[in-house]
């Protein structure tokens, strides 16, 4: 599991292992889970928000983006001149060497320019950050001027996934929120770029707008989802987490089942959030459902394993059920190529772990009618790792 921590002030991104973020100026406290990680996943930064008080509401940008905005109406006569007959090109290295709020003026001067020369100017800032935080007043300035700036941010999404100025560009556009949703969509349709499609499916991320979650929605089912039901998860409160468990209770396939248990289960694994325990019976039901999917019915029990002692209840909710049908020998012969609905159950408790299966084992003691249920789950643990 990859974890990163996110900067309140600055909007980096820090891995946990350092106290503070070091990449602004007054090394502000880490505040809000924003990686994962997974065998089908890479590592995905999913969008940053305080712990507690926001964790679960939809995104919002932040503070900077407004306080630019305001900024550049309120400019003196003086620094709205700055920035209108000055080459925008010349602020460039002026905004890189400035610092507070000089270097927020310039920015807001731009800004209050708001015409192209001033958006590649910001652009041009964004594209020679050394990743020392001095750029973010550009990236609040840029989504502060709106739809102007959206064409050149597009094209600066597709940059090569090592290029600051790339990740830079996804957060103004999902700052600029709804002027900026046709052409991210535009991307994720057409573009051949996978690194500018990956960008701009976490950019409607940052949006926080609902109206774009059915689409995300539509990601599950394509071959490559790019992070969606993580996206969908974190970041649109309530309306995301019950879109996918709309998608847990009645999945289309074995794999967007999978796929929308799993955004919700990382929440849950990640912040005991009780709202997502929701998912855990419609999820045991699409188990049972597509038992008969071999690697996906484990995936999917995998899944389920992440809730931990709610998916162990579920599980031992279903064990008079099971123990009308489980074979120990039958299970020990067949293992993982059983399709059976009873031996998907077993395999969350195998997945669950060596912790609950000792809890299993002690709390069917001096029951005998689970005996047989007890001897198949042992019969399967051997094929543990076989289910990753």
């Amino acid at each position: 599991m990859a974890r990163a921590g996110f900067c309140a002030e600055c909007g980096r991104n820090v891995w946990l292992k350092l106290p503070l973020c070091t990449e602004c100026e007054n090394g502000h406290p880490l505040s809000a889970l924003s990686g994962f990680y997974d065998a089908d996943y890479e590592v995905v930064v999913v969008p940053g928000r305080p712990i507690p008080d926001t964790l679960g509401g939809p995104f919002q940008p932040p503070e900077g983006v407004a306080e630019i905005r305001v900024m550049a109406a309120g400019l003196s006569p003086e620094w709205l001149d700055y920035g209108r007959q000055n080459d925008p090109r010349s602020l460039v290295s002026l905004i890189r060497d400035a610092e507070g709020s000089q270097r927020n003026r310039l920015v807001a001067s731009l800004v209050a320019r708001g015409d192209a020369a001033a958006a590649g100017a910001l652009l041009e800032v964004i594209g020679n950050d050394s990743h020392t935080g001095w750029d973010v007043p550009a990236v609040y300035g840029l989504a502060a001027m709106g739809p102007i700036v959206v064409p050149a941010l597009i094209v600066a999404l597709g940059r090569s996934s090592d290029d600051w100025a790339g990740w830079r560009a996804r957060d103004a556009l999902g700052w600029i929120g709804a002027p900026a949703v046709p052409a991210l969509w535009e991307v994720i349709r057409k573009s051949r770029d996978d690194v500018a499609k990956g960008r701009a499916v976490e950019a409607l991320a940052y949006t926080g707008l609902p109206e774009v979650v059915p689409g995300l929605l539509e990601l599950l089912k394509a071959p490559d989802d790019m992070g969606a039901p993580v996206y969908i998860a974190t970041s649109f409160g309530e309306y995301g987490l019950r879109a996918l468990i709309n998608t847990v209770a009645s999945p289309t396939s074995a794999r967007e089942a999978y796929r929308a248990l799993l955004g919700l289960a990382y929440l849950w694994d990640q912040t005991g959030m009780p709202g997502d325990s929701r998912a855990v019976s419609p999820g045991f039901r699409a188990l049972f459902r597509f038992a008969d999917s071999g690697g996906m019915r484990d995936k999917l029990a995998r899944a389920l394993a992440l809730y931990g002692d709610r998916a162990y209840a579920e599980a031992l909710a279903y064990l008079p059920e099971i123990a009308k049908h489980a074979n120990p020998e039958y299970a020990s012969r067949r293992g993982l190529q059983a399709n059976d609905w009873w031996i998907a159950a077993c395999l969350v408790f195998v997945a669950l772990g060596d912790e609950y299966l000792q809890r299993l084992f002690d709390d069917t003691a001096g029951s005998p009618q689970f005996a047989n249920v007890v001897m198949a789950v042992k019969a399967l643990v051997p094929y543990r790792s076989l289910m990753e």
